[in-house]
């Protein structure tokens, strides 16, 4: 067996384990909104066959998504309903009568 151990000091380099940020697709897109893209493929173009709908909700998920990631924070879709319009959720996310959310 050879023995790497000189050549990875010299050649390698450290990589660290964890992914400290979101699989990127042409360093525009992430993951989540490629599979998004897909499942709206699949939707509208296979089950449904509507061309002019599939077209619509490729370009509001394919350049939508990206837009609302930039600019806005990620909870914000969920915290906007819950100050305007006093939602709780009961259970693991209000746990007792503290109520977590705005």
């Amino acid at each position: 067996m050879h023995d790497y151990t000189e050549m990875r000091k010299r050649l390698g380099y450290a990589v660290n384990q964890t992914l400290d940020s979101p699989v990127m697709i042409l360093d525009f897109w992430e993951i989540s909104e490629i599979f998004a893209a897909l499942i709206c493929i699949m939707v509208f173009g296979v089950l449904f066959y509507q061309w002019f709908l599939l077209c619509i909700v490729l370009i509001l998920t394919l350049f939508g998504l990206p837009y609302l990631r930039r600019n806005f924070n990620k909870g914000m879709v969920m915290h906007f309903p819950y100050s305007r319009f006093g939602m709780k959720l009961p259970g693991l996310v209000n746990p007792g009568t503290r109520q977590m959310s705005d």
